[in-house]
């Protein structure tokens, strides 16, 4: 078996990386994995949101590529609890 090494490299995503996103979003896999599966995800939709959590300071979110390919992304999001 022949085992190459690829390296994974991490970037923070950009609104350059608007498309990529939406088309992770709407893959059929994704989709048959996802809480709302049925929903298809329409541009307009997408483009608000995606441009809304770039500019969230309380959003970070991340590409993974390999050097020939851009392989997954990841969302983290601070939650703020209020106890009262």
């Amino acid at each position: 078996m022949n085992k190459t090494k690829s390296k994974l490299f991490c970037r923070t995503a950009t609104l350059k990386d608007l498309r990529l996103f939406y088309d992770w979003a709407n893959d059929s896999e994704v989709r048959k994995n996802n809480l709302n599966r049925k929903r298809f995800i329409t541009w307009d939709s997408h483009k608000i949101w995606f441009k809304k959590k770039i500019k969230d300071k309380k959003v970070k979110l991340y590409v993974f590529n390999t050097v020939d390919a851009s392989v997954g992304q990841v969302r983290f999001e601070k939650k703020i609890k209020l106890l009262l």
